[in-house]
């Protein structure tokens, strides 16, 4: 039999490369890195030379849901006012938020489903191994945030030869999103 036919991709061109919110084929990216789903089905990936996290509903529809292309940094915020510096995993939880490695701000962010980004731990622009709470706790260049079902945070940092685990309470993330109060690195 013949090799069955590859599935269409769900947004951009193969070779195609630039940033702008529409759907499907029209949306096209730079570097996608880390890639996750959420409850509803809808995608998400750290895109990281476009310092951004950008949606993919099921209808194939692209939107950026924070950060904001060509403008680097670290800024809590609600969508394009939240600033990454070249963020590359990305994990939702059961609930849909969303957890960030922001690579080279060297710190893991949260962003709520209300689209609020916060901080979890690391301290940006501090490099280290640090065991602690919140800005306490220090990362160097942090790839990736994969999640189990208890929702543990797993951190690989690949500057610093180890992966870090962050349990996280179980009553989730504060309202507050005030540092120092929702994971620790082990």
């Amino acid at each position: 039999p013949p090799p069955p036919a590859a599935a269409p991709p769900c947004a951009a061109s193969a070779l195609q490369s630039g940033h702008h919110d529409a759907t499907g084929s029209r949306a096209p990216f730079l570097r996608p890195d880390g890639v996750t789903s959420d409850p509803g089905r809808n995608l998400y990936t750290a895109y990281t030379d476009n310092l951004s996290i950008r949606r993919i509903t099921p209808s194939a529809s692209v939107t950026t849901l924070a950060g904001s292309s060509g403008l680097n940094g670290s800024r809590d915020g609600l969508g394009s006012s939240a600033r990454f510096y070249f963020p590359n995993g990305v994990v939702s939880d059961s609930k849909g938020n969303l957890y960030v490695a922001d690579t080279e701000n060297h710190t893991i962010r949260i962003i709520r489903t209300n689209g609020a980004v916060v901080p979890l731990a690391g301290m940006a622009g501090q490099t280290g191994s640090l065991d602690g709470f919140g800005t306490g706790a220090l990362f160097w260049a942090p790839p990736a945030v994969p999640m189990d079902t208890n929702r543990t945070l797993f951190i690989s940092e690949t500057s610093n030869c180890i992966i870090r685990k962050a349990t996280l309470k179980a009553a989730g993330p504060t309202p507050s999103g005030a540092p120092g109060q929702h994971a620790r690195p082990h």
